[in-house]
């Protein structure tokens, strides 16, 4: 492990004489001794070999795979571990937001909702899951569903982060602006005062850049 180019090396030699099983913890090792010193793409040169040497990756490998293939921008690699997730019952909510945050990336929006939504289908998606798919939301002109999908989420009893918020009064000022003080007085009620602050000034920046005195007047 403190070799990484050796021990890539020596991983390869072997799976060529295949004089002995390779098991995914020989695999895993490698990848995790190349990422220590940042040889990502080595890194996922192995995972992908795992993948499709049928070792039997475990849920955390693949949620490694997906870490990796991200920092690579790989996104066909990432793909592949979700498909490999899928088809072998090893996804988990930290699959999806891995997979989720790799899309939001590389501003695959629509592919963000279209995986949220098969999320939700068979788990409750987290605080962190909501937040990108709001994002994305927002990203392809689906203003209003932002809205919706908060609502829901505090039925639900889902918690609304102050990331989520500061998107929603993003929105807000997009949509209407006559609704913004409305949205930030809600996150103001619902986050502590350093939060609060952080809202506040966001605000004020939206108030400049869409000229809206109507707002500035209400905070006053």
């Amino acid at each position: 492990r403190k070799q990484p180019i050796e021990a890539f090396n020596s991983l390869f030699r072997e799976i060529d004489k295949n004089d002995i099983p390779i098991r995914s913890r020989h695999f895993m090792e490698v990848v995790d001794a190349c990422g220590k010193v940042k040889e990502y793409e080595r890194a996922l040169n192995v995972v992908l070999v795992a993948l499709e040497s049928k070792v039997g990756l475990t849920t955390h490998d693949i949620q490694t795979g997906i870490t990796i293939a991200n920092r690579s921008n790989d996104m066909e690699a990432v793909m592949k571990m979700k498909e490999y997730a899928i088809s072998n019952h090893k996804t988990d909510l930290v699959t999806y937001n891995l997979l989720l945050e790799a899309l939001s990336n590389h501003n695959r929006f629509e592919a963000v909702i279209c995986e949220f939504e098969g999320l939700a289908k068979i788990m409750q998606p987290s605080t962190f899951a909501y937040l990108k798919f709001i994002i994305a939301l927002r990203k392809t002109g689906k203003l209003k569903d932002c809205f919706e999908t908060a609502k829901y989420m505090k039925a639900s009893g889902v918690p609304v982060s102050s990331k989520i918020y500061e998107v929603l009064i993003k929105a807000s000022f997009e949509i209407d602006q006559s609704s913004s003080f409305d949205v930030l007085k809600e996150a103001v009620e619902e986050n502590s005062d350093a939060v609060a602050n952080n809202l506040f000034v966001l605000f004020m920046t939206l108030c400049e850049k869409f000229d809206s005195i109507e707002n500035v007047d209400r905070i006053a």
